[in-house]
């Protein structure tokens, strides 16, 4: 295609684009992600792990404080959602986020929170009846909300939330 027609084509695209009000975003490179027993997952800048999908069916799962030596910091929206078989979690220190819906629809009966938790996403139990105490650690900043207006314990039974002193 010569110069003139692909620069016609480039005017008219950028032309579309102001009329229609759509905005170029250049796509996103894929996330590596890594395997490592039940738990697949994500490394960040700082080569810490986020757990972001969970093929397991435990009764109980002890989330792993280390993946493949490298230390996990999060758990990632959804992870552990409609996994009906859960009953109880352990969620070490070290653990800084949990995303949304990441406990949505198991059967957990308690949820402990680790004092290194900075930032809870929205509906992180939603539809778990077992659940109706929380003890909310004093190192959290920030609790999501969805556009909705859920926050971390909306759906839930939760009737008693305690702020650590």
């Amino acid at each position: 295609m010569n110069k003139k027609i692909r620069r016609c084509l480039s005017l008219l695209l950028v032309a579309a684009m102001v009329v229609t009000g759509l905005d170029f975003v250049p796509a996103k490179a894929a996330e590596t992600t890594y395997t490592s027993g039940d738990y697949t997952y994500t490394l960040n800048g700082d080569d810490e792990a986020t757990i972001t999908k969970y093929d397991g069916s435990a009764l109980y799962v002890a989330i792993p404080s280390t993946l493949d030596g490298k230390q996990v910091v999060g758990i990632g929206d959804g992870v552990f959602q409609d996994k009906k078989t859960i009953t109880g979690v352990n969620i070490p220190e070290g653990i800084k986020t949990i995303g949304h819906d990441a406990f949505a629809h198991t059967n957990l009966q308690e949820l402990n929170l680790p004092s290194s938790l900075e930032r809870i996403g929205y509906s992180v139990i939603y539809g778990v009846t077992g659940v109706t105490n929380v003890n909310i650690p004093k190192g959290l900043k920030t609790a999501d909300v969805c556009w909705n207006n859920d926050g971390p314990f909306a759906g839930s039974k939760v009737n008693t939330v305690t702020f650590e002193s």
